[in-house]
């Protein structure tokens, strides 16, 4: 339950969105459960203010996901 519930979580951040590449490779990536390449894409975008990338990355850290859990 606590897996879906975060990969819905995590889509949804991205589905705010405007579309684009880098947010559409996220997206694939998160569904793999691919959590390390999503971190990699993720964390460019949101060092440059992109608010729906920080929204996900902060999720990713909150769950563990990719990361260690803080």
């Amino acid at each position: 339950m606590k897996t879906w519930a975060a990969s819905v979580l995590l889509l949804a951040g991205l589905a705010i969105a405007k579309s684009s590449q880098p947010r559409q490779d996220v997206q694939s990536a998160i569904q793999r459960k691919d959590y390390g390449t999503a971190l990699r894409i993720l964390q460019p975008l949101a060092q440059g203010g992109d608010p729906a990338a920080q929204a996900v990355l902060g999720s990713m850290y909150a769950l563990g996901y990719g990361v260690s859990q803080s």
